[in-house]
């Protein structure tokens, strides 16, 4: 089977790492594994790889710190972060910090793959000079964080409206 590349999942519920290992295994990736982001970030410090899939509520180091010590060492690394305690204040974080993506738990299957593929995509060169990455990464986020930005309960959107238009639909 052709490798589409090597992703590294970081959460530290066992049966998730296992369920993404299984499905982006069989949609033909490498996966690694990590339970918190002190693992993690040492194999993201060894490791070439195409994607980081990292919960954000974990022990150790959280999904946030790992982003930020992520990016400083692989500016290009898309990072795709997953929660099952979403909030408006971690999506604004998240993506002001550089996260490809901010997914909550659960999620479908066929949303979960597009990001994937999307991010592996838009990280990989094109050969012509390609899209700025920020400029990629910021686009997709305007174009999904609509939805994300309107699944949030009336109380949160209400405190954090302003947050959400400004980063939302700039």
């Amino acid at each position: 089977m052709k490798n589409n590349g090597t992703i590294l999942i970081v959460d530290d519920e066992l049966s998730m790492r296992e369920f993404l290992a299984i499905l982006l295994e069989k949609a033909g990736y490498t996966t690694l594994a990590a339970a918190n982001g002190k693992a993690a970030l040492q194999i993201i410090e060894n490791k070439k790889l195409d994607l980081v899939i990292s919960d954000i509520r974990m022990p150790t180091m959280n999904g946030l710190d790992l982003l930020a010590a992520a990016k400083k060492i692989d500016s290009n690394l898309p990072v795709v972060m997953i929660t099952a305690y979403a909030s408006p204040e971690d999506a604004v974080t998240a993506m002001k910090n550089g996260a490809y993506d901010y997914i909550t738990k659960p999620f479908k299957l066929d949303e979960i793959r597009n990001v994937i593929v999307g991010a592996i995509s838009r990280a990989q060169p094109t050969g012509s000079g390609g899209e700025n990455s920020e400029t990629a990464r910021r686009q997709n986020f305007s174009n999904r964080g609509r939805r994300h930005a309107l699944a949030y309960p009336r109380h949160h959107a209400a405190d954090n409206k302003n947050i959400f238009r400004i980063y939302f639909w700039h």
